[in-house]
């Protein structure tokens, strides 16, 4: 029986010095590659599906298009300063907890975000949307390399 902690041959020796020895992580393959793009597409989700809807807030808040596009520099504002918070705090804390913080933030700003019941609330809640859909391009990003 072959060691786990010393691998016999050079070919075997050759392989663990080239990949690394295994992670234990549960995904691999396709399904981590399909979990990784997901991630990578929260931001142009949120994004593309919030720009149709912009000429319909501007009537429901009875508000001019300037104050309604402030949802999407928000959200954008978000993302950009979400880049620096979840990159330092997945250096402190590890990816997965902070990916997965961010995801439950992205999420629970995103229901919050269809009962908004002023365009202060949303453009707020948009805010906090852009930092929780920044944590999947970047730690997905990291994850890869």
């Amino acid at each position: 029986m072959i060691s786990e902690s010393r691998p016999r041959g050079p070919l075997a020796s050759a392989l663990v010095s080239a990949l690394g020895p295994p992670t234990g992580s549960p995904l691999r393959g396709a399904p981590l590659t399909l979990a990784l793009s997901a991630l990578t597409a929260l931001t142009a989700l949120s994004i593309d599906m919030s720009l149709p809807a912009l000429p319909q807030m501007q009537q429901a808040f009875h508000t001019d298009v300037a104050h309604v596009q402030l949802t999407l520099s928000l959200f954008l504002m978000g993302y950009g300063l979400g880049q620096f918070i979840c990159g330092s705090l997945s250096d402190h804390y590890g990816r997965r907890p902070v990916l997965l913080a961010g995801l439950v933030l992205f999420v629970v700003s995103s229901f919050l975000c269809v009962w908004a019941p002023s365009l202060p609330v949303l453009v707020g809640l948009r805010l906090l949307q852009g930092l929780g859909a920044s944590v999947g391009p970047i730690l997905g990003r990291a994850m890869v390399r």
